[in-house]
This record gives C-alpha cells, sequence and structure tokens, in this order.
C-alpha cells in the first residue's frame, strides 16, 4: 500500500504541476467515543455557528501535551466527565474545511486526529460547554448515520469491534 500511494502522490504532482513539500500538520486533535455498559453511544451536536454538525468528543491538542491528555481533558470540559480515556490505535490525517483554514493561516491545511474510547455509567447525563447544543445517546449504527466523516465513523467502529477495552467496559457496543 506503501509503494501505491508514493506512485499516486507522484503522479498528482507532475500531473498538477507541483512539488512535494513535507512538513507537519497544522492542526492535531483527538476524539473520543463513549459508550453506556448497554453499548449506547454518546454524540454531541456543534452550535450552529460552530457548524451544526454531531461529532464525538473532539478538540485540539494543545503544545505540551500528549494525546492521551488532550482526550481526557476534552472529555472533561465537553461534557463534565472525568474518566479514563483508551487509546483505539488509530490515528488518521484529514484536510481541515475551508472555514476553519482561515483561523490557522489559509490555504490547504491538515489535520491529524488520534481517537479514543470512553466507557460511562448508564445514568450519565453531559454538562455541555458552548462548544455544543444538544446531546443524546444513540446506537452504532445511528451514530454512524450522523457523523459526516470517515474518521470519527471508524473510531466508532474500531470501538466496537473491541479495539479497546471500551468494548469490555460497555458490552453490546459492536452490535
Amino acid at each position: 500500500m506503501a509503494e501505491v500511494e508514493a506512485r499516486l502522490a507522484a503522479h498528482l504532482l507532475t500531473t498538477l504541476e507541483r512539488t512535494r513539500e513535507d512538513r507537519d500538520f497544522d492542526l492535531l486533535t483527538v476524539s473520543v467515543t463513549a459508550a453506556r455498559p448497554d453499548g449506547r453511544l454518546l454524540l454531541l451536536r456543534r452550535t450552529p455557528e460552530r457548524g451544526g454538525f454531531w461529532q464525538q468528543v473532539t478538540g485540539r491538542i494543545e503544545p505540551g501535551e500528549e494525546a492521551a491528555e488532550a482526550a481526557r481533558r476534552e472529555f472533561r470540559e465537553e461534557t463534565g466527565a472525568d474518566a479514563p480515556v483508551r487509546p483505539l490505535g488509530y490515528v488518521h490525517g484529514f484536510a481541515l474545511s475551508p472555514a476553519l483554514a482561515g483561523q490557522v493561516g489559509g490555504g490547504l491545511r491538515t489535520g491529524q486526529e488520534t481517537a479514543f474510547a470512553a466507557a460511562l455509567p448508564e445514568d450519565f447525563q453531559p454538562r455541555l460547554s458552548g462548544e455544543h447544543h444538544e446531546w443524546g445517546w444513540f446506537s452504532p449504527a445511528e451514530a454512524m448515520e450522523r457523523l459526516p466523516w470517515a474518521g470519527l465513523r471508524r473510531a466508532v467502529r474500531l470501538a466496537g469491534e473491541g479495539a479497546a477495552p471500551c468494548a469490555a467496559l460497555a458490552p453490546g457496543l459492536a452490535s
């Protein structure tokens, strides 16, 4: 696969008359897929001025912060839950939307997200931050229908497949 990716990238650069520029990602983020013991997943809906879409807990990694630290901090800030997070072993890159690109200097900008999972008690009710205006518990299938990006959907699949201890803490997540 690496060879295919390298050849495709070289072909695109030639076709577009561009040169390759290796650089770090412009934005480093985390996501946290939270599940209750019954397997339902917590999704938050961003306020309209922040896109209005459904997502798991997401947020930026601050300078000097480890991804797991950022995931737990963001989880606490966006839901009020101070729960351990478990890595899903999934990191992916993405292009920033034009609206966000303006916040980090304009032009084509990229992000890298590291996925985590967390278990919450059956009766947990989040305390939302100003970033979100709605929340809900959804079956994995319902969550997949609402999530707008492939990277977030893959994190849900990995959490359900038991890629992290989340599956053991929340039986039924894979169903």
